[in-house]
């Protein structure tokens, strides 16, 4: 897919924000928007206020008509968004609330629980039912974690390893590639997988690679 990154040089940047401002916490969140755009200084970000009943697809000719080179939205609107892709196809959509995870490119979350029922509604699109999380960090924290988890994959397989960001970004050691290696040997095939630190995704994949274990 072709994306668009601005009209040319000197140019900004241009984010539609299609925002369904209704509840306080929309507010929190698009007052975060607002401070992660305004770090940016070629990054231009106009607000849409979106609306899920019917007339919400009203703002649909503007949004096109400001041509974005991407959109953010935090909605519960599925026909404005699906109207909005349809007239945008070639820039990337970002969600930041619950929207179905095949509608959008990508998705932020802001608490733990969805961000394990995102990634849980993803893997059943690809009828994936069976789903696996790898935590690296904190032992204190990784009850937490699976407890959350588990509130959303009950039978979910889990395994956590102790150590730091620096551990993550190297080769993993021996004794934890073993360990890990086990735990994915373990996995009743097609299994999906989650992490929900970035550096531990780059790590369980550079594991898969070792042990020859394809992983798409």
């Amino acid at each position: 897919m072709a994306k668009r990154t601005s009209d040319g040089p000197g140019e900004p940047i241009r984010i539609a924000a299609v925002w369904d401002s209704t509840g306080l916490q929309s507010q929190f969140v698009f007052a975060g928007v607002c401070r992660w755009a305004g770090l940016l200084p070629d990054v231009e970000l106009r607000r849409f206020e979106a609306f899920d009943r019917p007339e919400g697809l009203a703002i649909v000719e503007p949004v096109v008509s400001w041509r974005p080179h991407g959109v953010i939205l935090r909605m519960g609107n599925t026909d404005l968004l699906a109207e909005l892709r349809k007239s945008l196809p070639r820039i990337p959509f970002v969600a930041a609330s619950g929207l179905p995870a095949t509608m959008v490119d990508s998705a932020v979350t802001a608490g733990t629980e969805q961000t394990f029922r995102l990634a849980r509604n993803f893997y059943r699109t690809q009828n994936i039912s069976r789903i696996g999380y790898f935590y690296v960090g904190n032992d204190e924290i990784a009850s937490g974690m699976f407890a959350a988890f588990h509130s959303v994959v009950p039978n979910g397989a889990v395994l956590s390893r102790t150590t730091d960001v620096d551990g993550l970004l190297g080769p993993p050691v021996a004794r934890d590639l073993e360990v890990v290696r086990k735990w994915l040997m373990s996995l009743q095939r097609p299994t999906g997988l989650m992490v929900t630190e970035n550096h531990a995704a780059g790590y369980l994949a550079h594991t898969c690679r070792l042990i020859g274990l394809n992983v798409p």
